[in-house]
């Protein structure tokens, strides 16, 4: 968290596309370039619960889902 805003810091490797789908609650959030990271700024205050998953762009090889909770 950011001053009470929530942040998520996703990571990656072994995607070979030149860009990613990132994916939060099953919703795609970001289409970024493949650089390995990307940061999620939920921007809600409190607690919560997501769940990620990063996807070669615009198919369905994907990672497994991975969680964070504030």
């Amino acid at each position: 968290k950011i001053k009470g805003r929530q942040h998520a810091s996703v990571s990656w490797s072994g995607a070979s596309s030149s860009y990613v789908d990132i994916y939060r609650i099953g919703v795609k959030i970001s289409t970024p370039k493949n650089s390995g990271g990307y940061t999620d700024n939920i921007g809600q205050k409190g607690g919560g619960s997501y769940s990620y998953k990063v996807c070669e762009a615009n198919t369905s090889t994907c990672s497994s889902p991975a969680g964070v909770t504030f």
